[in-house]
């Protein structure tokens, strides 16, 4: 099961609160994959600010279809929360997995499809032929508290 540090990418807030995008229950977004060590920047806000894309079987470019998107307010904690399932894609193969990324592609291309989370994954996957399991924080790929 691959671990590591969650982002969030502040630009998504922004552009949820502005109307730019429409996360729940959203059909458009992507798992993707990158080689690069280096932690994501939580400023970059688009799809072409991902670098040295990873694919392989049953990892097509582009990236793979995330379920069960959804947004929740909790009034008990006064906290809205967005999550998708949990990442599961059997028969890998693939080499040198470093980061996870969250992707709305409801823009239509790279250079206006938003990434909406990262994830830095303690060390490089390279699954040959197994699965590619991630879970979900408890708590959500973010939550803000208000």
């Amino acid at each position: 099961m691959a671990e590591g540090t969650w982002q969030t990418h502040g630009t998504i807030i922004r552009a949820a609160l502005q109307g730019n995008v429409d996360l729940d229950g959203s059909s458009s977004i992507k798992w993707m994959f990158s080689s690069a060590t280096s932690a994501p920047n939580p400023d970059t806000e688009f799809q072409s600010g991902i670098t040295n894309e990873v694919t392989g079987t049953n990892l097509p470019a582009g990236g793979v279809a995330a379920t069960g998107a959804s947004v929740t307010y909790t009034s008990a904690s006064d906290t809205v929360t967005f999550t998708v399932d949990d990442l599961t894609v059997s028969d890998v193969t693939a080499t040198g997995i470093r980061t996870v990324y969250l992707v709305d592609t409801s823009g239509g291309s790279a250079a206006t499809n938003r990434i909406i989370a990262s994830v830095l994954l303690d060390s490089a996957l390279s699954p040959n032929a197994g699965a590619l399991t991630m879970d979900i924080p408890a708590d959500g790929v973010f939550a803000v508290t208000v």
